[in-house]
């Protein structure tokens, strides 16, 4: 994946719709994240373990511990710690922009989902995979279909959601899978449903 470092410039390099990513590597909650999404790397792919809607210039919408609430990318911005990406949804329009705002708008004030976050580390372990191979797959569905709660997100099921209630992209690759199975890696590192690229935001 090519990745440009640019300044911020709302409206140039980013805007309403398109997503956010992060990648950390001093962060405990990251590093966990990235440990039982290991599976799903994709070469020449970041390891982000963090995900969000972009909804203003300095506003987004995504799924914190204390549930789906506004963001300001700021906070990445200014934290040396952190890797800003944005991808910029393919075809994007400031209609289609819009619409997922709306979409996103939808989901404020739901929990957050730690027992979802629990199962997939268990079904992502190296037994869980074992008894998945075993069960020709039906262990990870089973288990995380028992964790997902529509009404409760973790950071990528969130996005997934909102990206695939737009007709343009409903059911078009990564957004095949359910929303509680598509990691951060997996959005982030998708050619279908972004434009080729992202774009590394830097103070």
């Amino acid at each position: 994946m090519t990745i440009l470092e640019q300044k911020p410039q709302f409206g140039v390099n980013y805007d309403v719709g398109f997503d956010g990513f992060t990648s950390r590597t001093k962060d405990f909650i990251a590093a966990g994240i990235n440990w039982f999404a290991n599976w799903d790397a994709i070469p020449g792919v970041p390891p982000v373990s963090h995900t969000f809607k972009i909804v203003g210039d300095d506003l987004t919408i995504e799924a914190f511990g204390d549930g789906v609430r506004y963001g300001k990318l700021s906070d990445y911005l200014n934290d040396q710690t952190c890797a800003l990406l944005v991808r910029r949804p393919k075809g994007w329009t400031p209609e289609l922009g819009a619409r997922m705002v709306e979409e996103a708008k939808q989901h404020l004030g739901e929990k957050y989902n730690y027992f979802l976050i629990v199962m997939l580390a268990i079904s992502n372990s190296y037994l869980g995979r074992w008894i998945d191979k075993k069960t020709n797959g039906k262990f990870s569905i089973w288990i995380a279909d028992w964790a997902d709660n529509a009404k409760s997100e973790i950071c990528s099921s969130l996005v997934a959601r909102i990206n695939g209630a737009m007709p343009e992209y409903e059911g078009k690759s990564v957004l095949a899978n359910p929303p509680f199975k598509v990691m951060p890696v997996m959005l982030c590192g998708d050619p279908v449903i972004y434009e080729p690229g992202a774009i590394e935001l830097i103070p």
